[in-house]
């Protein structure tokens, strides 16, 4: 099996490490048992784990009990690295000996139980966040479909209202115009109509062919019951009403009715009267036009006898301002000739000042891009010096812990498993970088000083990467895309 094959490995090199390392071979020896132990801990958990997986599959309790053994395997991991620097200081083949152990049950080496296990986790994590997506989808489906089942029934009665208004209305007008048209002539007729009008209406046919629209995803058979239901509930009441509405306005016309004609005989007399003054007043009217046109006649004749003497005076006061005017245009072109020179010479005078203030910005330029380099350096130093201090505290404090992380085989259970989901900018385009820096600027770069600006162009992506999953704001370019790293916690 692969575990015994790694097993003998580390028995071998454990040997020839005590073998070659006789000066330092008290430290070595206590140092490679230690990790060994530490080594067939961690396996043996971990492939006890693994087998538990394998057979039930993977569940919340086994997701927790990975959680907390890749904590402790990560944590192992640190420890047996911090007690092999000492040795491997002094020989490389020291060193060879113990990192190839730890590669061992590396999370990064993809052939450890550790990255396996990690691997099962993720993708239990990925199915989880799957399902609940899936049962939220399903959840706001049924709350489309309730929501449009009752808009449904609602537009059905909006719908059998409306009708009903429609067609009363017409009714009404179909009535009220029937009884506009009565004369003399056609009472008969018209008392006829308004009689036999009709106080039935074909609901059903109408609704027929007025049926709303409704939701796809409302089934065909529950859309018909419920539009049924609908018909059903207000179809009685409102064909009630329409019959009502009909027969009251049928009623009052035809009470209207002999009061109309005794009113079509007065306006028929009325009528003669008036044509007869009409035709009185039109003789009076032509004989008044008749005088008009004689008077005016008159006028006009002396109206163009003014207009002559007019005339010839106007000529006169036009040739004279004409004269005016040529001598006014020659003075008027002799100043713009003078405002030109001077224009130009202003032009002059700001394109010798621009040429000057061009050479002084690219003088400040160039010391400014010496200050920045300078200051880059600066901080590389100093982020160098606080990484070293970073690491000898780290090294201190995993030795500590190292001792008693696998002291049994199996992995308890712990809280309940926390799944992460974030945004990872990936740059697929070096036009990209345009996009990455305007956001940085607008988010963060804008705001730094001077010292802070002199970052390198990886620092401005991780900055942009860290707003959108803080902040759920994304940059929006074709050379750019964001990608859901799922990672169990």
């Amino acid at each position: 099996m692969a575990e015994n094959t790694e097993l003998q490995l580390v028995q071998q090199q454990a040997n020839n490490i005590t073998r070659q390392i006789a000066t330092l071979k008290s430290d070595t020896e206590n140092a490679v048992q230690a990790n060994r132990k530490s080594y067939e801990a961690c396996v043996n958990a971990g492939e006890s784990l693994l087998f538990d997986i394998g057979v039930s599959g993977m569940n919340d309790a086994l997701d927790e009990r990975a959680a907390e053994f890749i904590k402790k395997a990560k944590l192992t991991e640190k420890a047996m690295t911090e007690k092999r620097k000492g040795v491997t200081q002094v020989f490389d083949i020291v060193r060879k000996g113990f990192t190839m152990m730890e590669n061992l049950i590396s999370i990064k080496n993809t052939d450890s139980v550790v990255y396996k296990i990690q691997e099962k986790r993720n993708e239990y994590a990925a199915y989880k966040l799957e399902q609940q997506r899936k049962a939220e989808q399903e959840r706001l489906r049924q709350e489309r479909i309730k929501e449009a089942k009752i808009k449904l029934k609602t537009d059905t009665i909006d719908i059998l209202n409306n009708l009903l208004t429609e067609h009363s209305s017409a009714a009404i007008n179909s009535l009220n115009n029937t009884f506009s048209l009565l004369t003399l002539d056609n009472k008969d007729e018209v008392k006829k109509r308004i009689t036999e009008c009709s106080d039935v209406l074909d609901l059903g046919h109408l609704f027929v062919n007025n049926k709303p629209s409704y939701s796809s995803e409302i089934d065909e058979n529950d859309a018909k019951d419920i539009m049924n239901g609908a018909y059903k509930e207000v179809s009685a009441s409102l064909l009630a009403s329409y019959k009502q509405t009909v027969n009251a306005t049928r009623d009052e016309l035809l009470m209207k009715f002999d009061s109309k004609i005794a009113e079509l005989l007065e306006i028929k007399k009325a009528e003669e009267e008036r044509k007869r003054k009409e035709e009185e007043a039109r003789k009076a009217e032509e004989e008044r036009k008749r005088k008009e046109e004689e008077a005016r006649k008159a006028a006009e004749e002396e109206r163009k006898k003014q207009e002559e003497i007019q005339r010839i005076k106007d000529e006169e006061e036009r040739k004279r301002k004409e004269s005016e005017r040529k001598a006014a245009e020659a003075e008027r072109k002799a100043k713009e000739a003078e405002l030109k020179a001077a224009e130009e010479e202003c032009k002059r005078k700001e394109a010798e000042a621009a040429a000057a203030e061009a050479e002084r910005k690219a003088k400040e330029e160039a010391i400014r891009k010496a200050d920045e380099a300078a200051k880059e350096e600066q901080q590389r130093k100093l982020a160098a010096e606080q990484e070293k201090r970073d690491a000898e505290n780290a090294a201190q404090h995993a030795t500590a812990q190292a001792q008693s992380l696998f002291a049994q085989t199996s992995v308890g259970e712990t809280g309940k498993q926390k799944i992460k989901v974030t945004k990872r900018l990936v740059v697929t385009d070096k036009n990209a970088w345009l996009d990455i820096i305007q956001q940085w600027w607008t988010i963060e770069g804008s705001k730094m000083s001077p010292d802070k600006l002199a970052s390198r162009l990886e620092f401005m992506r991780k900055a942009c990467e860290k707003h959108a999953n803080s902040e759920e704001e994304y940059i929006v370019s074709p050379y750019i895309r964001y990608e859901d790293e799922v990672t169990a916690k």
